[in-house]
């Protein structure tokens, strides 16, 4: 009997003295609440809010290897606004925040974007995946990736019902 509480007092204390990995992965964070009002701010152009949530010096990789800042970016989203008569997120998004080994924060995120053209368009639906860094609660840096061809082949569309309506009214 002293032998097995002896064994089972050995294996309680082997057990405690073993380090625990420190959790990595995480479904509700502050940097998780951040990452959906950025995706919120993108689809209803909020520039201000957008903002708020980057660094000064954030790298933005938007569907490219080459970074762009954060000013160029804006730019980018203010003329596609004036072609657009909406954008929204389409029902849910998901968000998970992992912790990496060299300590860096990142929130992956997966969302469907929704899209109509001003005029007689089609709604255009893009999947999207972006990805944040995180350090001292701001984005510092970001890439992002979707599948432009559906807006492509509508502005075609569009671009082609144009030059028809305007052969027309010659």
């Amino acid at each position: 009997m002293k032998k097995l509480a002896c064994i089972i007092f050995a294996l309680i204390l082997f057990n405690a003295c073993q380090e625990k990995e420190p959790q990595r992965y995480f479904s509700e964070s502050a940097e998780i609440e951040s990452s959906k009002k950025l995706v919120g701010y993108f689809a209803s152009h909020d520039y201000e809010g957008i903002k708020q949530i980057y660094s000064d010096s954030v790298k933005i990789y938007d569907n490219s290897v080459n970074p762009i800042s954060l000013p160029d970016m804006i730019t980018g989203m203010k003329a596609n606004e004036d072609m657009m008569e909406y954008m929204k997120i389409k029902d849910s998004a998901e968000y998970e925040m992992v912790v990496t080994k060299d300590n860096e924060t990142w929130v992956n995120s997966w969302y469907t974007m929704v899209g109509k053209f001003k005029g007689p368009s089609a709604e255009i639906v893009v999947p999207c995946h972006s990805t944040f860094q995180f350090k001292d609660g701001k984005v510092v840096k970001e890439y992002s990736y979707y599948n432009l061809v559906p807006v492509y082949e509508e502005m075609e569309r569009l671009s082609d019902t144009t030059a028809i309506d305007t052969m027309a009214a010659k």
